[in-house]
């Protein structure tokens, strides 16, 4: 940001710079009077100051612009990236991996008992809550993995580089870290569903079978049957 303001001041003032040569050179070749000299300097102040006026307007939109760009990134309640921008994201690391051949796992991240929480002890009690899992995973992360909030208590994770060995430790790795955390005496508990990219499958395809582990899981916690005849991608 600081180095587009330098760009655009620099612009200016090198638009200011043909009016004070102008100056230079009509006093020093047409000998003006001072009452002249005088009008030609206020009117020099007068230009400068409405680009100066000009000058900070814009920067003023640049911000808003780079903020505006920002909003349509981030979801609002936790900072991270929002379901819109992890599609995004998510779409290109397949195209990725479908060409370099490298792997790639997602997680897709459930709340357990989120709505007893926000129940129990409400739903801005609740917010805190989902503030606080998305901090406490994102520190868990690695700065080239994509942590984004999917839509209510969901969260997803973009893993790339990873085997399927090696994304099941960062699974449970989360999971720790997240029971590290907790309300009222009562440690927060996710559940994951994990998967890694095959050859030909799709951004939507990955995320359904996602879909399916994680309901897998949390019936297992619960004590219920899980499903069964996941698809094949």
């Amino acid at each position: 940001r600081t180095t587009q303001q330098w760009r655009l001041l620099f612009t200016y003032l090198a638009a200011s710079v043909g009016p004070v040569l102008l100056l230079v050179v009509l006093n020093r070749d047409l000998g003006l009077r001072r009452e002249i000299q005088w009008l030609v300097y206020g009117t020099l102040v007068a230009v400068v100051l409405v680009m100066l006026r000009q000058y900070l307007v814009l920067i003023e939109n640049v911000q808003l612009y780079q903020q505006m760009q920002k909003l349509a990134l981030v979801d609002s309640l936790t900072g991270i990236y929002n379901r819109h921008s992890f599609n995004e994201r998510f779409q290109e690391e397949v195209a990725r991996a479908y060409q370099s051949g490298q792997s790639l796992a997602l997680l897709l991240i459930d709340v357990d008992d989120f709505k007893k929480i926000n129940d129990t002890y409400g739903h801005l009690q609740g917010d805190v809550v989902l503030q606080t899992i998305a901090e406490v995973l994102s520190r868990s992360l690695r700065k080239m993995d994509v942590l984004a909030r999917f839509g209510g208590d969901e969260f997803v994770v973009l893993l790339p580089n990873l085997s399927s060995t090696a994304a099941q430790l960062v699974s449970e790795r989360l999971q720790q870290a997240v029971a590290g955390q907790g309300i009222a005496g009562h440690p927060f508990q996710i559940s994951v569903g994990l998967v890694v990219y095959e050859k030909g499958q799709s951004s939507q395809q990955m995320l359904e079978k996602a879909d399916q582990v994680l309901y897998q899981q949390k019936a297992l916690k619960k004590g219920q049957p899980p499903l069964q005849n996941i698809p094949e991608s």
